[in-house]
Order: C-alpha cells, then sequence, then structure tokens
C-alpha cells in the first residue's frame, strides 16, 4: 500500500482523525549490527506504525544492504516499508537496477533525494548519465520528496526570497509526481512551522557527561516538540530513531500514541505488507513460532489464500530427550525454543503454561499450543485480534514430539473423546490420522462489526505434511549439530529425530474443551 494512502486514511476524520507515526533507519556497518536493527525493529513495529523507512548511503555506499534491508522489512519484519534512493554518484542504470529490485519485492514507496556531495566535495555535482536533482529522480520514479536544507543560512533562518523560492521548486516536486513530503531533521518547531536553538545548547552543557540524563532531556525535548506540533493540526509524525529504539517510543509513550499493555493485532499473525500479499488472510498454523521461514517459503505464490484456505495441494512450498528444555520453554524460563523464531512465548501461552509443562514431563515435547477461546472480545491483550468491538474463537491445538508407544496410547485413548482430531506422521512419512488428507480444520476464527467471519489459522493435513519436513531437520541442523560427533546429547538428539512421530492434535469442542484431559493417565 503506498505510504500517502495509508496516512490519507488514517487522517480523513479531520479534527477527529488519530495522529499517526513512521520510524527512520539506517544501514548498519556491521552483520551484528544489521541482526540487532532487526530485533529493535520487531520490538517497534508492533506499536503498529504507518510506515518504515531505510536510508541511502552516500553515493550509494549501501546500495545493496538498503535494498536487503528493506526487502526484510517489508516482508519478514512485516511493516509498510519506504526505501530512500539518491542520486549523487547514481547512474540511471543503477537507480533502475534499485526500483526493479523493490518492486519485484512489493514494496510501493520510495522516498527520492538528490542526496549530499560524496565524501571531502563541497558541492554536488551531477555525474554522466545521472541525474541533476530530486525533480529529476522524482519524474522518474514517481514517487515520494525530500526538501533540502542548502537555502539556509548561518543565523539558522532562510531569506524571504529563498524560502519562497524553494517553496516553489517543491511544488513543482509534487506537480512531478511526489506523494509525500518529509522534512529534514529539525529542533526548531516555530521554524518548521512558517538549526540547534542556544537554549538547547545550554539545557545539555551540564548534563554532557551523563548518558542517562540526555537520553532522558532527549524524550522530554521531542515530547515538547511533537506536543506543538500537533497542536498545530498536523497529525503525521516521522522519528529519526538513529536506529535506537527507547528513546523514540519513550516520546509515543508520553504523547499517548502507544500502550505497551494495548498492542493490537489485525490478524493473529502479522501480514506482509508486500504488495502480493496484501489479501492473504489464512495460514496453516504449524508456522505460528516460525512466520519468516512461512513466508519466505511460499514466497513467490500466484495467489495467497483469502477468507478460505482452499485446495493446499495445488500450492508448493519451498525447500529449505530433554523434557525439562521442553518444561522450561512453555513456563517461560527459557526465551525460546529450536521451534520457533519469536523472541518469547506469546502472551494467549500464560493460560495453559502449566499443562503444557505437564504433558512435556510425561514425553510429549511441544513445540506449539493455543488455549479455547468462546467468545472473548477483540481487544483482549492476550488472545484479542482484529478491529474493535468484534468477538475471536479458537479451538485448543497442540503439537508435540513423542514416540511411537505414546502416539500409540494416545490413540487408544482419544477414542473416548470424540471431539478430538489428530494427524501424525514421523520423518519417513507414515502417517496416523483421523482425518481425511483434504479435512481443513478452522481454529481461530474473529466476528466483527460489519465484515465477514474471518478465519486466519487453520489445521490442514497436506500442509502438515510439507512442515514435518522442517520441523524434524531442526533437530539435527538446530539443534545436535551444536554438539560434537561424540556426545551423547548428539546422539540422544539423532535418536529422537529418527524415532518420534509429530503429531497435531486439536480439541473441536471450543466450549467444554478438554484436550488435556487425554493426557491425565499418562
Amino acid at each position: 500500500m503506498k505510504v500517502i494512502e495509508k496516512i490519507l486514511e488514517s487522517t480523513a476524520a479531520g479534527d477527529a482523525g488519530k495522529t499517526v507515526f513512521s520510524f527512520e533507519f539506517f544501514p548498519p556497518k556491521t552483520e551484528e549490527g544489521v541482526e540487532n536493527l532487526f530485533e529493535r525493529m520487531e520490538r517497534m513495529v508492533a506499536h503498529n506504525p504507518t510506515f518504515c523507512d531505510i536510508t541511502w548511503g552516500a553515493g550509494g555506499s549501501t546500495a545493496e544492504l538498503t535494498l536487503e534491508i528493506a526487502r526484510r522489512m517489508q516482508n519478514l519484519v512485516c511493516v509498510e516499508t519506504m526505501m530512500h534512493l539518491t542520486c549523487t554518484n547514481m547512474p540511471v542504470e543503477k537507480i533502475d537496477h534499485a526500483l526493479e529490485t523493490i518492486k519485484k519485492d512489493g514494496i510501493q514507496n520510495v522516498l527520492a533525494l538528490r542526496g549530499d556531495p560524496p565524501r571531502g566535495q563541497d558541492k554536488f555535482v551531477q555525474i554522466q548519465g545521472g541525474f541533476a536533482c530530486a525533480l529529476d529522480l522524482v519524474e522518474h520514479i514517481r514517487k515520494s520528496y525530500e526538501a533540502h536544507p542548502e537555502v539556509i543560512e548561518s543565523n539558522g533562518l532562510a531569506t524571504p526570497e529563498a524560502y519562497a523560492n524553494d517553496l516553489a521548486y517543491l511544488k513543482r516536486k509534487v506537480d512531478a509526481g511526489a506523494d509525500v513530503i518529509v522534512t529534514q531533521l529539525f529542533y526548531d518547531v516555530d521554524n518548521f512551522l512558517k538549526f540547534i536553538p542556544s537554549e538547547i545548547t545550554a539545557a545539555l552543557e551540564p548534563i554532557k557527561d551523563n548518558e542517562e540524563a540526555v537520553r532522558a532531556y532527549g524524550v522530554q525535548l521531542g515530547t515538547e516538540m511533537c506536543k506543538k506540533i500537533m497542536a498545530s493540526g498536523i497529525k503525521t509524525l516521522h522519528l529519526y530513531t538513529l536506529n535506537m529504539e527507547k528513546s523514540a517510543l519513550g516520546i509515543l509513550t508520553n504523547l499517548g500514541l502507544i500502550e505497551e499493555s494495548k498492542i493490537s493485532r489485525p490478524l493473529p499473525w502479522r501480514r506482509p505488507t508486500n504488495l502480493f500479499r496484501l489479501k492473504e488472510d489464512v495460514r496453516p498454523i504449524f508456522w505460528a513460532n516460525r512466520p519468516k521461514s512461512y513466508i519466505t517459503r511460499t514466497t513467490g505464490w500466484e495467489q495467497y489464500p483469502h477468507g478460505r484456505w482452499g485446495n493446499a495441494s495445488n500450492a508448493s512450498y519451498g525447500a529449505l530427550t530433554d523434557h525439562q528444555k521442553f518444561m522450561k520453554y512453555c513456563l517461560g524460563q527459557l526465551k525460546t525454543s529450536p521451534w520457533s523464531e519469536l523472541d518469547a512465548l506469546q502472551p494467549e501461552t500464560k493460560i495453559i503454561d502449566e499443562q503444557l509443562a505437564s504433558i512435556n514431563l510425561k514425553g510429549f515435547l511441544t513445540i506449539n499450543s493455543q488455549p479455547p477461546v468462546n467468545g472473548a472480545k477483540s481487544e483482549l491483550p492476550s488472545v484479542g485480534w482484529g478491529p474493535a468491538g468484534g468477538y475471536v474463537y479458537q479451538k485448543a491445538y497442540v503439537e508435540f514430539f513423542c514416540s511411537g508407544d505414546k502416539l500409540n496410547a494416545l490413540v487408544e485413548k482419544s477414542k473416548a473423546y470424540p471431539s478430538l482430531t489428530y494427524v501424525a506422521v514421523n520423518k519417513d512419512g507414515n502417517l496416523v490420522s483421523n482425518v481425511g488428507i483434504n479435512d481443513v480444520n478452522a481454529v481461530t476464527w474473529g466476528v466483527f462489526p460489519a465484515k465477514e467471519i474471518i478465519q486466519p489459522t487453520v489445521v490442514d493435513p497436506s500442509s502438515f505434511l510439507i512442515w514435518k519436513d522442517e520441523a524434524f531437520e531442526i533437530w539435527s541442523r538446530g539443534w545436535a549439530q551444536l554438539y560434537s560427533e561424540d556426545d551423547s546429547s548428539r546422539t540422544l538428539l539423532q535418536e529422537v529425530q529418527n524415532t518420534y512421530y509429530l503429531v497435531s492434535l486439536v480439541d473441536n469442542d471450543y466450549i467444554n474443551s478438554n484436550l488435556f484431559t487425554v493426557f491425565k493417565d499418562f
């Protein structure tokens, strides 16, 4: 979706419209820095910014890294992404390569910039086969724009003539096709509404050696600036995060724009903002804890499920006993497990964490689960999702590894519980099930005002057989390889991989669920 469309949609209500915000990041210089950035980004994106953007290094110095970060932001972090693109040292061929790349990745937003002069040069010089200014770039890509501060004189103000000329030039950019205007970073709000004010320098001087005090002052200053901007009727804030999380979120918290306890979810999982997946609203539950793997393995599908799962057999997926460990993970005592890409357990897991810990100690090694929900309000932090004023439902579900003997006993006990359905398979593909291979089971759904019923999560036996290859591979690739060849732990993990079954178990009675009762006598 285009950023301008999201902004107009959010602010369409005029004075009653909400203030929207966005975050800007820059490419780190190391691989470790990149991964740390994505961890911060995941946490910040949970607060639903309108978009996030990533900068383009001077002269295209970070071109490939910027392109890769933008791709991951749009498709794996699942946030509307705007990529900076500059003219500096950029022949048209290099610009077209960048545009073709982001188009392929489903990115629709570009911030068009002339860019700073290359290092060591005082003035911008157009290279042969390149553009002279952002206007040329806007006309070429017809997307976005940013103003530059060259008309500002030493006193921090533009002359009336320069100011008028810059506004006229800005209008030409808009007329050429720019949709969104992003200002340079600024500190004086009065200049923004009609560079560092002396009162800020004075306030920082006595605390300059106290990092925490400087950060706190920055948050307070940013908050007051934003309040003044918002009081003028402006309802869009773009925060230059400098890749820092706490200060940006601190400002938004002070403004009342976010609350840690009220993070909303349009769906139980985060949908990529990729242009090609905008209508996707149904997924198999098996990848609930490995969403990036699912997105990667389904990239390139001609159609993504919308409204119902349909016939999954037509879709092709891309390639790809330590009971105490599993128990501690279910109780939240371990940050993650090899079967999860998430930072921590989902909030809803706390509802059933004791039951999960109990069955892990009995040899049922859980990797995915959800509690039953019968008409909970969509705003409820633990299980809610979707628009306000709705109600959500889900069937109890648990997925686990267990030995063949335990599976046989479980199958026998399940006969006394007609609401239970299961699919089990081992590494070699031997299948044990009481449902058909094409019997798709909706396990999460929601009812909302003025909408059809949404069912975003399903148990699909066909997809389960695809998922099992990935799930079993993790025993060796994600865990056993951490130990040396002659380590007994490695031998044990490989034995589990080769002999255990992967089991998907659903209690279809979401009103009077008794899923864990079947494990009682083990």
